[in-house]
């Protein structure tokens, strides 16, 4: 069956439901409403579909199936390169005009361990780390001001602001307990890549440098996961572009951890997408490197997605038969094997394991003593946790509507990689159990939203569906009826 055939069913079938609608409308009563409207939003309109990018658009869309076909062609080779590359143009530039962002006070502690890969000592890196903390609390009181029409009229406050952080937060990060420390310790893969950029910036901007770079990798591999999942030509654009536009590519932004953890992960889901299509040695080398780099950066997440993605592989092999191959065999090794690297090398190098976690979240960063019970604390915690987070959602159900369209995308076109990439979103649940607090949330679910990212997109296959239908009505043209 030619191209043009199958576009022109796609388009007989759009203008069958065109028609559908007309008639409902009709009885509605709504046909003169919509009849009087329309002049009015063609002349609204009329400006923009006279420029000559759209004229050519809709020439190539009204001409005919072939015509339509060379544009699905074009979208396929060089034009589609030519948007994503587009894409990747617009954000970068920006994103280099906003600047960096807003710093966390975790940022000063990758701050800090990335000065001491450069080879200054504890004490010069903790100089250059508050500083660098404490300049940007004062850029940012001096914005608030600028903001605040009651304030608007004061003298600047920024120095005074940076001169009482320098006299109260200095000592207050000095006397933290080294339990704290050991936390970040354990997180060297990020302030490595910042060190490299640190050579030609300053600190502030080698921070941004790696999450800027951790973000467009990051839309890259979303990118190639959805070319490899057979979608149709502009979904993995359409992929990338909700990555950097959700909370996800949001927070990948952020002077924090959180962006190269999300590069590791889409990592490890491209290699279990090409495992999972018998792709071996690829897939091996893929997944096994977005371990490794996770396990840099971030344990807890490697460990997590390691054993989440080993329960997905087994749910896959137990419920669709036809999986049950070599690759899914290699997925299953490499993802047990990931989480008991991951457990056993933590302890072998002394990191912090989940206790040590929870008894800095139940004593605000260990400044109180430990607690006896924070496994039934933290249970207690959850509950109301979770029963509050339902509540914003009914309110702002943005997260829960999309999420639950992208499941139903995935297991209806791409059964054997939802258990992947549900895994790989169920890290963001998993991380917001173990620590259930509001002010963090919107960062601790950033994972979740990789399933929207990557199952939206997938919905374009409806067009495949248009077709199809109209392949087994018999229709083979505008106009043509079914065949006796």
């Amino acid at each position: 069956m030619t191209a043009s055939h199958t576009t022109a069913v796609g388009w007989t079938q759009v203008g069958q439901l065109g028609s559908r609608c007309r008639r409902t409308w009709g009885n509605m009563g709504l046909n003169s409403e919509i009849t009087a409207t329309t002049p009015r939003l063609r002349k609204a309109w009329s400006p923009w579909l006279g420029l000559p990018e759209v004229r050519r658009f809709r020439s190539l869309i009204s001409r005919g199936a072939p015509e339509r076909a060379r544009l699905a062609a074009w979208l396929s080779s060089k034009g589609f390169a030519r948007l994503s590359v587009a894409l990747v143009v617009i954000f970068l530039a920006a994103q280099l005009a906003a600047g960096p962002g807003q710093m966390h006070f975790d940022s000063y502690y990758y701050g800090r361990t990335a000065q001491r890969f450069l080879g200054a000592t504890p004490e010069v890196a903790h100089s250059m780390s508050i500083n660098m903390l404490c300049a940007d609390i004062a850029v940012q009181a001096e914005r608030s001001r600028r903001l605040d029409p009651l304030r608007l009229a004061q003298g600047g406050p920024a120095q005074d602001v940076y001169q009482r952080c320098l006299k109260n937060l200095s000592p207050e990060v000095a006397a933290l307990d080294p339990r704290y420390d050991a936390i970040f310790d354990s997180r060297p893969g990020y302030p490595l890549v910042a060190s490299v950029f640190a050579r030609v910036m300053d600190m502030r901007h080698s921070l941004w440098a790696a999450s800027l770079l951790s973000t467009i990798l990051s839309a890259g591999l979303v990118w190639l996961i959805l070319r490899r999942l057979a979608a149709p030509p502009l979904a993995p654009l359409l992929g990338s572009a909700l990555f950097l536009t959700l909370p996800a590519g949001a927070w990948s932004l952020e002077l924090l951890s959180e962006g190269a953890a999300l590069t590791g992960t889409l990592a490890v889901v491209l290699g279990s997408v090409l495992l999972l299509q018998r792709r071996i040695p690829g897939g091996l080398t893929v997944c096994l490197t977005g371990y490794v780099f996770l396990f840099a950066v971030k344990n807890s997440q490697c460990l997590l997605l390691a054993g989440l993605e080993t329960l997905g592989v087994v749910a896959l092999g137990t419920l669709v038969k036809t999986q049950r191959h070599r690759g899914l065999g290699w997925l299953a090794g490499v993802s047990a094997g990931a989480a008991a690297v991951a457990a056993g090398g933590a302890a072998a190098l002394g990191w912090p394991g989940a206790a040590e976690s929870l008894q800095d979240t139940f004593t605000g960063h260990f400044k109180t003593p430990d607690v006896s019970d924070p496994w039934a604390r933290l249970a207690s915690l959850n509950a109301t946790y979770w029963h509050g987070w339902v509540g914003d959602q009914a309110a702002h159900p943005l997260l829960v509507v999309s999420l639950a369209a992208s499941l139903w995308v995935l297991w209806r076109w791409q059964l054997p990689s939802f258990f992947v990439v549900v895994a790989a979103g169920a890290t963001g649940v998993a991380s917001a159990v173990s620590q259930p607090i509001a002010t963090q949330a919107d960062r601790l679910l950033a994972p979740v939203w990789l399933i929207v990212v990557l199952g939206l997109p997938l919905a374009l296959h409806g067009v495949e569906v248009l077709r199809a239908v109209g392949q087994r009505s018999g229709v083979v043209g505008a106009g043509a009826t079914r065949a006796p």
